[in-house]
């Protein structure tokens, strides 16, 4: 990959938003061109997060839950962001744990992504997870009532192709996990 010398450099920067789950950072910033603006980031504290496809025989694990954002249900792989302290891993069994109420012995990381390059700092690891056992779920206080679904591997394809899944790190999770299914 070619490199350029496109940069910004940043002039100064504040958190103007902090909750549990991330910071929203705003720079001030020039531009290599000469422009100047502001540009905003959203920080999780790690930079990290981790996205489990569970396998349960010939299913994969999936949890369906709702989103305020979009005032709507989405079906997901079970994930989220990693906690100061732990690994990539040790978040996917905990998030594995939490949401989909499973455990697993099995874990392959098997992909790395940017969720959103132009506005988060964020690395997620996507892992698989075979032989998932289900043992209850330990739901974090936002996340309640998470339905766990259970799907063939060629059927959470059709729902990708058809628009049923339409979560895009849960997309780009299982596009990585793909080669991985044989």
């Amino acid at each position: 990959m070619k490199k350029n010398n496109h940069r910004a450099k940043r002039l100064s920067s504040e958190i103007v938003h902090k909750n549990p789950w991330y910071k929203i950072r705003k720079d001030v910033v020039v531009w290599s061109n000469g422009h100047r603006g502001e540009y905003f980031v959203i920080k999780n504290d790690t930079g990290k997060s981790s996205l489990v496809v569970a396998l349960e025989n010939d299913k994969i694990i999936f949890v369906r839950q709702y989103r305020y954002v979009r005032d709507d249900f989405s079906v997901e792989l079970p994930g989220g962001g990693v906690d100061d302290g732990d690994t990539p891993l040790e978040s996917a069994r905990k998030e594995l744990r939490e949401e989909a109420g499973c455990i697993s012995e099995n874990f392959e990381e098997v992909g790395t992504f940017i969720p959103i390059s132009g506005a988060l700092d964020e690395i997620t690891h996507v892992f698989v997870a075979r032989d998932a056992t289900f043992i209850g779920q330990q739901p974090e206080k936002t996340e309640d009532g998470i339905e766990i679904i259970k799907i063939s591997i060629d059927e959470a394809y059709a729902m990708i192709e058809d628009g049923r899944i339409i979560d895009g790190q849960t997309i780009t999770a299982l596009t990585l996990a793909k080669k991985y299914f044989k």
